[in-house]
C-alpha cells in the first residue's frame, strides 16, 4: 500500500476506529481535543472496547512538568493528555462533545466544562472531562494536570435501536441519535437536579435525559444526523434508504392536538441520486430509481451558518460516489398548495433544489466531513483513499491513494482555520485527520513540507547544540571577511607579472621569428 508522504503522517493506535470527533473552540477553550472509538466487539479478540480522548494543551497553558529543559516543549507528545473510557462488551461508535463556559459563580475552577456525548448500542451516555491541577510538590513546582471522564447522564433507547450518530444542538440542551432502526431520536439534556420542593440546581456535574420525540420515515439505518449551526429546533438526517430529511421541531406545537406519532416534524424529503445529471440516462433500474438499500446516503452537512446549503454523499454499495449540493430557494405555491391553505397560506414557499452533482470518487464514500469554515469537504471511501474538496469550486485540493488498508471508517476536517495547539511544536497545519479498522490514525495536510527549520549538524542538545552551530557560521563569515582582500592582490600581482612579462619579450618573439624557446629565456 502507498505511504503517506511527510509531513502527513499516520499514528497507530490499539484498536480499530469507528467514530472520530475532533474539536476546538478558542473563545472558550484553549485547546483542541481528539476524541475517537473503537474496539474488538463482544467477542473473545483480547482487543478492548474503549473511548480515547485526547487534549491538545498549547504551550502557554502548560505548566513546567511539560517543559523539557530551557527550550520548552520539545515534541507535541509533551502538550497531549490522553483518557480511556472502558465501554464494556459494546463498540461505541457515535461521538460528539460539546464545552460550555464555566459560571461566573464558580470559584472551584475557571476551565470550561468539556461534555463527552457517546453511543455505545442502545445508549446514550454523557461523560464529563475534568481537570484536576495538583498543586506544589515539595521543589515549588507544578506536577502534571489529571484528567479524567466521569460519566454523569446514560438514557437507554428502545430494544435494537442502535445507535450510530450522536449530535449536541447550538445551545447544548438536547441531543439527536440515529439509529440502525431508522429512527432519529431527540433528547432533551437538563443540567442539574430536581431537588424534593420543586426546585431545580443548575449544577453542570449532572444533567437529566429525555427522550422527547422519536421521528419516523427512514426505513433504512440512519448514516448520519447533524443539528442546524444555529437554529436549535432544525436538523437533517441522511439513510441507506435513498434519503435525506429535514426536520423542524418548532413545528410540533403547532401539531400538539393532532394523533400523529411523527407530529409531520418533516419539513422536507430531498430523493438522492448516484449518477451525472449531464451524461446519459442510466440503464440499470437499480441507478435510475434504486430501492431502499441501493442508495446509501452515508453523509450529510448544512453548508453555510444560515442553513441556506446542504451537502449529501451518496453512492451504491458499488461504483462511483456522488456529491450534491442543495441550495434554499423560493417559488410560487401551485393552486393545490394555495387551496389547503384555504388561502390564508403564504404565496411562495421554501424548499430545497439540488443546484449540481457530481462524482467525487471511484468508490463508495463512507465517511464525510466538513470543515468548520465551510471551506473544504473531507471524504473516505472504501478503497482507503481519502479527498478533499473546495466548496468554492468542488474541485481536488488534495487527494491520497490508499491512506488507509481498510475502508475508512470516520473523518474529522479541520475544525478552524485558525492556528492550533501544538502545530507551532511540529510546523504542520493538519487539515483533516481519518480513522480505520486498520489501527491507524492519519493526520493529513495540504503542506509540502514543515515550516520549522531543519538542525543541522549535532553537538549537544537544547541551547548548546544551537549555540555550536551559530558559532561555526560566524567564524566562517569571520574568515571569508579577513581573506577576501588577500585573494584581490594576489589576483592583481598575477595580472600586472603577465602585463610586464608580454611587454618586454614582444620585441624578442618577433626577432626570433615565433620562437617559443627565447619567450621563455626572456620570462
Amino acid at each position: 500500500m502507498p505511504v503517506l508522504q511527510s509531513p502527513s503522517r499516520t499514528q497507530p493506535t490499539a484498536i480499530p476506529i469507528f467514530a472520530l470527533k475532533w474539536y476546538t473552540h478558542p473563545s472558550v477553550l484553549p485547546m483542541h481535543i481528539l476524541a475517537y472509538a473503537g474496539g474488538g466487539g463482544s467477542a473473545k479478540t483480547g482487543i478492548g472496547n474503549t473511548v480515547n480522548v485526547q487534549i491538545i494543551t498549547s504551550d502557554d497553558d502548560t505548566n513546567s512538568s511539560y517543559n523539557h529543559g530551557s527550550d520548552g516543549v520539545s515534541s507535541l507528545e509533551d502538550l497531549t493528555a490522553s483518557i480511556a473510557i472502558d465501554t464494556g462488551i459494546d463498540i461505541a461508535v457515535a461521538l460528539d462533545i460539546l464545552v460550555q463556559s464555566a459560571p461566573s459563580s464558580s470559584s472551584s475552577s475557571s476551565r470550561p466544562y468539556i461534555y463527552l456525548a457517546v453511543g455505545i448500542g442502545n445508549f446514550v451516555k454523557i461523560y464529563l472531562i475534568k481537570n484536576h491541577s495538583i498543586s506544589h510538590d515539595d521543589n515549588g513546582d507544578n506536577d502534571n494536570d489529571h484528567w479524567e471522564a466521569v460519566e454523569i447522564g446514560s438514557i437507554e433507547l428502545e430494544k435494537s435501536s442502535g445507535i450510530n450518530t450522536v449530535s449536541w444542538n447550538s445551545t447544548g440542551d438536547a441531543l439527536v441519535a440515529g439509529c440502525e432502526n431508522g429512527n432519529v431520536c431527540i433528547i432533551s439534556v437538563t443540567f442539574g437536579n430536581e431537588s424534593s420542593c420543586g426546585m431545580r440546581s443548575q449544577s453542570p456535574l449532572q444533567l437529566q435525559l429525555h427522550l422527547v420525540h422519536e421521528l419516523k420515515g427512514h426505513i433504512r439505518a440512519v448514516c448520519c444526523s447533524v443539528y442546524h449551526p444555529k437554529n436549535p429546533l432544525v436538523l437533517m438526517s441522511s439513510a441507506k434508504d435513498g434519503t435525506c430529511r429535514i426536520w423542524n421541531l418548532g413545528m410540533a406545537k403547532q401539531n400538539e392536538n393532532e394523533n400523529d406519532e411523527n407530529d409531520n416534524l418533516c419539513m422536507e424529503e430531498l430523493q438522492c441520486r448516484i449518477y451525472d445529471p449531464k451524461g446519459p440516462a442510466p440503464k440499470a433500474a437499480n441507478i435510475l430509481n434504486p430501492k431502499p438499500g441501493q442508495c446509501l446516503v452515508r453523509g450529510c452537512a448544512f453548508g453555510d451558518l444560515d442553513g441556506r446549503i446542504l451537502y449529501t454523499v451518496q453512492s451504491g454499495r458499488k461504483g462511483g460516489a456522488f456529491l450534491s449540493v442543495w441550495k434554499l430557494i423560493r417559488r410560487a405555491c401551485t393552486i393545490e398548495e394555495q387551496e389547503q391553505e384555504q388561502e390564508k397560506g403564504p404565496k411562495f414557499v421554501f424548499e430545497f433544489k439540488e443546484t449540481m452533482r457530481k462524482q467525487v470518487s471511484n468508490f463508495p464514500v463512507s465517511a464525510m466531513s466538513l470543515s468548520g469554515d465551510y471551506t473544504m469537504l473531507a471524504l473516505g471511501d472504501t478503497n482507503g483513499c481519502i479527498t478533499l474538496l473546495s466548496t468554492a469550486t468542488f474541485q481536488k485540493i488534495k487527494f491520497w491513494d490508499g491512506a488507509h488498508d481498510l475502508p475508512v471508517t470516520c473523518i474529522a476536517a479541520r475544525p478552524l482555520p485558525l492556528s492550533l495547539s501544538g502545530e507551532d511544536v511540529t510546523g504542520v497545519r493538519v487539515d483533516a485527520i481519518s480513522a480505520s479498522a486498520d489501527n491507524k490514525l492519519c493526520y493529513l495536510t495540504r503542506q509540502r513540507k514543515s515550516t520549522l527549520k531543519k538542525k543541522q549538524g549535532s553537538g549537544g542538545s537544547g541551547s548548546g547544540g544551537g549555540g555550536v552551530l551559530v558559532g561555526a557560521k560566524s567564524s566562517k563569515r569571520v574568515l571569508t571577511i579577513v581573506f577576501y582582500p588577500i585573494h584581490l592582490i594576489v589576483f592583481a600581482m598575477i595580472m600586472y607579472a603577465i602585463k610586464v612579462s608580454v611587454d618586454v619579450c614582444h620585441e624578442d618573439y618577433e626577432e626570433s621569428h615565433h620562437d617559443w624557446m627565447a619567450v621563455k629565456e626572456c620570462v
